[in-house]
């Protein structure tokens, strides 16, 4: 769903088709909510990318999701935020952590 593999370069048009086509493969059924949330960002990414080649929404949504796995106190944001910011070995993968910072 992204050229060469980067999150940054999703593509939710091409994602959708991509799991359209696994599904219809194989045994394999996608969530209804987890359909209408791609439904909805392929649209808007439609919009977006029609006014602006240049858009990403990966950028766009990147502060949002940035502050919410910092300042959310849910549980699966607080594990999410640890899967992130740490390796096998438990130690912080301070890349990440400056990356998630600086926005």
């Amino acid at each position: 769903a992204s050229e060469g593999g980067r999150l940054s370069q999703i593509n939710f048009a091409r994602l959708a088709d991509n799991l359209a086509a696994i599904a219809f493969r194989f045994p394999f059924r996608i969530p209804p909510d987890y359909s209408l949330i791609i439904r909805s960002l392929t649209i808007l990414e439609g919009i977006a990318l029609a006014s602006d080649p240049n858009f990403n929404i990966v950028d766009e949504a990147y502060p949002y999701v940035a502050r919410r796995l910092l300042f959310d106190r849910s549980d699966e944001l607080q594990d999410a935020l640890q899967e992130i910011l740490l390796d096998a070995d438990g130690r912080l993968k301070w890349n990440r952590l400056l990356a998630l910072v600086n926005v």
